[in-house]
């Protein structure tokens, strides 16, 4: 029997909480490191295919933990733009949309970064 779509989403979700919560209760000095480097590398290894989705992915995370995600951001700032240099089509609004929409959970660093990606 295939399983769908919500119940995918319900038990993914679950298992990435419980994954982000076990690395913050195992680092005791800010974001989790290990965290930081395993999601830069499922960023990189997805940019410019399914950026929606990975987008979805670190809004879950930045719930979770923002702090996390807020270290990224000068990467997946920079991943954005290649993406959108490479396809060379100008700004991908879809991708910058779903972007705004992470950086909006992550407080003032977020905020700064929408305010400098406008202003490009």
């Amino acid at each position: 029997m295939l399983v769908n779509e919500p119940q995918v989403r319900k038990t993914s979700t679950d298992a990435l909480q419980l994954v982000v919560e076990r690395c913050a209760a195992a680092s005791t000095e800010g974001p989790s490191d290990q965290m930081i480097t395993v999601l830069g590398s499922f960023v990189g290894e997805n940019e410019g295919v399914y950026d929606r989705q990975v987008y979805s992915v670190l809004e879950t995370v930045a719930v979770l933990d923002p702090s996390v995600v807020q270290a990224l951001i000068p990467n997946l700032s920079i991943s954005l733009r290649n993406t959108e240099h490479k396809r060379g089509l100008g700004r991908n609004i879809a991708s910058r949309t779903a972007y705004r929409k992470l950086l909006c959970l992550l407080g003032e660093s977020g905020q700064a970064e929408i305010t400098s990606l406008e202003a490009e």
